[in-house]
């Protein structure tokens, strides 16, 4: 047995009159909706659970058995499968959810992922389109913020997608620790070299032997790794973290323009060649007032600009940088830049 949802219901919409559970049999192997139940795959960008929780409750109040089977969208960032076990009055069964979402995180304007497929005959195994297997937890996109212990100092690793991008380290008192232009020859290259290179750069750090106000050596913890877009090279950066000792390394997806809507003004927005004019001057901004080697010299490249610009709006987002405004302009709006 199959029930469906009408999109709306789950409290986005007053175009049904029904109650939820009315829409609902007693008992179902396969459940389909639009949004997502209240708690469960459903943390959008802001942070919010925007999932439904007149649905859950109208499952968690079915007669007979819930279903083996939920799938359900609508939340972009909460793409993934988890399994769960929802009360009823009779004997319980577990519940498969699949967030089978395939646009980008916030506002959809592109498809990131394939189809999610299902094999609910066996073992209820989980595949993407190629009948490889995917992650049943899955990595957020919003940041949340990890408890600090005594004597570490957490890091945020910038990156500005792409073959030729930009990357830029931040350490969690704001300082711009390091910045660079990279450029891979494939994604082959890019999938070889992205471990590599964020097991080079944390261990640079480390190797610098930073000392704290009570003379004892503090440890570089790599918290965040902040991908700008998506895609197939976003994926490779995801897999760079698989590794064992790179397992508590938080993955935080950020759409261009999320920070550039905090860091740009409507007429530096207007145009991509604007907004990337505005990116080098302020990348210039940041390195001058937070960085730690002076300021840049010649021109600044694009990539290794957006990516301290995205850096610098992800450090004020995790509290480590506070400053008001974020951008220091001329009473004309043009971007204070060093001369």
């Amino acid at each position: 047995v199959m029930a469906c949802v009408p999109y709306g219901h789950g409290g986005f919409s007053s175009k049904y009159k029904r109650s939820t559970s009315s829409l609902l049999p007693s008992t179902c192997d396969i459940l389909a909706t639009h949004e997502p139940p209240k708690n469960i795959l459903d943390r959008c960008l802001s942070g919010e659970k925007a999932g439904s929780s007149s649905l859950r409750t109208a499952v968690e109040n079915m007669k007979g058995l819930p279903p083996k089977l939920w799938v359900c969208g609508h939340i972009h960032e909460g793409r993934g499968a988890v399994r769960t076990t929802f009360g009823t009055q009779r004997d319980t069964r577990e519940t498969l959810i699949v967030n089978a979402s395939n646009a980008n995180p916030g506002r959809a304007n592109h498809l990131v992922y394939g189809p999610i497929v299902v094999d609910v005959s066996s073992k209820d195994e989980i595949t993407d389109g190629s009948k490889k297997p995917i992650a049943q937890e899955k990595r957020t996109f919003r940041a949340q913020k990890r408890e600090k212990q005594e004597g570490e100092q957490e890091l945020l690793l910038a990156i500005d997608l792409g073959l030729r991008c930009g990357a830029s380290l931040f350490d969690d008192t704001g300082k711009l620790l390091r910045y660079e232009q990279l450029r891979f020859a494939d994604e082959e290259d890019l999938h070889k070299r992205a471990p590599e290179l964020i097991d080079s750069w944390r261990n640079d750090i480390n190797a610098e032997n930073s000392i704290d106000s009570n003379g004892l050596e503090i440890k570089n913890i790599l918290s965040y790794l902040a991908v700008e877009g998506g895609g197939h090279l976003f994926d490779a950066w995801e897999s760079s973290l698989d590794s064992e000792d790179k397992k508590d390394i938080q993955l935080v997806s950020v759409r261009p323009e999320e920070w550039r809507s905090h860091l740009l003004t409507p007429k530096e927005r207007a145009s991509s060649r604007s907004c990337k004019e505005a990116a080098r001057l302020i990348a210039r901004q940041v390195v001058s007032d937070f960085g730690l080697m002076g300021d840049h010299k010649g021109r600044f490249k694009t990539d290794a600009a957006e990516s301290v610009a995205m850096g610098y709006f992800m450090a004020n987002h995790l509290g480590w940088i506070e400053r008001k405004p974020l951008i220091s302009r001329y009473s004309n709006g043009k971007v204070i830049v060093p001369r």
